[in-house]
């Protein structure tokens, strides 16, 4: 019988260095802290990592509210580097986000869009 209890802490640690490079991206405004981050975006998967950020974010936001403009400004920030960090060389990105909602007042529904350049 083989214990997950080594597996369970190398989990564990690569968890604790990814929510930390998030964290110190988020709160710091130097280019080491950028590139950390970006590192992990090169092994990470791309929407989850993305993910973290907001979760992070919120919890840091929770921590600290005076930081809540700074914070959230970063996390848009960075998760829009993470993006543009994924896309090939030389190309165009475009991300989208739409949603809508029926209440009494009758439907509505809205859309935005992000257009990067190379």
């Amino acid at each position: 019988m083989h214990s997950a209890e080594p597996r369970t802490g190398i989990r564990r640690a690569q968890t604790q260095r990814i929510n930390q490079a998030i964290d110190a991206a988020l709160q710091a405004t130097d280019v080491e802290a950028l590139l950390a981050l970006l590192a992990l975006a090169a092994s990470e998967a791309t929407i989850p990592l993305c993910d973290r950020v907001f979760r992070r974010a919120t919890r840091l936001v929770r921590q600290n509210r005076s930081e809540t403009a700074t914070v959230i400004a970063a996390r848009n920030r960075r998760v829009l580097e993470i993006y543009a960090h994924r896309a090939p060389k030389g190309w165009f990105s475009a991300w989208y986000d739409d949603s809508s909602t029926t209440d009494a007042g009758g439907r509505r529904a809205g859309i935005g869009l992000v257009l990067m350049n190379p």
